[in-house]
């Protein structure tokens, strides 16, 4: 009886997905380094309304590596210190059921803009 089972348990768990992440979530990555004012921003959702607790994470170039993180406010505000020794930061946004967005940055002078992103839901 133990046998058979084992046997039922382990039929079942070949029909199991071996991706176990929610379908339809696809990483959005703008090529294009954005100049900005400072290492901070604001992000909004399709309705451009600012969406709170984003995770805002930098990673290092390979994206393999997170370096850093925090969330955004209630006023879909973020913000963190500048690093001397970087010239460009690989930023990674994300929130449930949307499409992360990597972004790479560069301070600029007081002329630059603030970085605005608008998060899109997955499908």
């Amino acid at each position: 009886m133990p046998s058979r089972i084992l046997c039922i348990v382990g039929g079942l768990l070949f029909f199991l997905p071996t991706d176990l992440r929610p379908q339809g979530i696809h990483t959005i990555e703008y090529e294009k380094i954005r100049v900005i004012r400072a290492l901070s921003g604001v992000v909004l959702d399709p309705s451009d309304a600012p969406m709170a607790r984003v995770s805002v994470e930098e990673f290092t170039s390979d994206w393999k590596t997170a370096l850093r993180s925090t969330e955004t406010d209630e006023g879909g505000h973020f913000a963190m210190t500048s690093a001397k020794d970087r010239k460009v930061y690989f930023l990674q946004f994300s929130f449930p059921y949307f499409n992360p967005i990597r972004i790479r940055v560069r301070i600029g002078n007081k002329n630059a803009k603030e970085l605005q992103l608008k998060m899109e839901p997955s499908a």
